[in-house]
């Protein structure tokens, strides 16, 4: 895969990139797990230009098919972030639209649609992923839930911590998750320690735990950012 356009992102926008706090916590030498609040439109762009990993970010189907990307662009991003209603905004997001799906796609992104239950299919293209050696991005906040009012973070969902279980299933290691928080108002972000999670016995139980432990995690970071700046 050619990372030209990536790379070329990277360096327009040295100049906006956040500070980072934690990078010797990076699991060196493997495969790993970044989990992050979404902050805001422009939470994900910022650890794209800002971390210095590679990343192969799970996205909401809708912004990598074509032919749903305006839609979703102007419901989920213009009009609630550039309150741009009406003719105006749903213009601009037919505009904005095709650069979205080129610069995501170049990412090699897996692609999760979230009406489809399961998403098998991304499961598996991040379990190929992770055992060919690269890292994955995910966002678990719940976007119908209501943000915490200290952090603005939203409940977790867990259904990524299903990969720990396979990715050892498959190599016989753990996966080495790495929680991290974005504090935009600082133009800060920071990293964990990596977590590597134990779904011995009842699965559904580990993994309840597992997420609430990671989304603790997140928060107490967010919150230990927030107050250096």
């Amino acid at each position: 895969m050619s990372y030209t356009l990536y790379d070329t992102i990277r360096l327009i926008g040295t100049p906006f990139r956040y500070r980072v706090s934690g990078l010797k916590n990076i699991s060196p030498d493997q495969p790993k797990l970044f989990i992050s609040n979404h902050a805001g439109g422009m939470g994900p762009l910022m650890i794209y230009i800002s971390l210095p990993v590679r990343l192969h970010p799970w996205v909401i189907a809708e912004m990598v098919d074509i032919s749903r990307t305006p839609d979703y662009l102007f419901e989920d991003f213009i009009k609630p972030a550039w309150h741009l209603d009406g003719q105006i905004g749903k213009r601009i997001s037919r505009l904005i639209a095709p650069i979205a799906v080129r610069v995501l796609r170049s990412l090699d992104p897996v692609s999760v649609d979230r009406n489809r239950g399961w998403c098998r299919e991304a499961f598996q293209k991040s379990l190929e992923l992770l055992v060919s050696g690269e890292s994955l991005l995910i966002f678990p906040e719940q976007p119908a839930k209501q943000c915490d009012p200290v952090s603005q973070i939203r409940p977790f969902l867990g259904g990524f911590c299903w990969l720990s279980q396979m990715y050892y299933k498959s190599t016989g290691k753990a996966l080495a998750i790495q929680p991290m928080a974005v504090f935009p108002p600082g133009r800060r972000m920071i990293i964990a320690s990596p977590e590597y999670l134990n779904l011995h016995g009842n699965y559904r139980k580990a993994i309840d735990r597992s997420v609430v432990h990671l989304e603790a995690t997140v928060k107490r970071k967010y919150q230990e950012i927030s107050s250096l700046c």
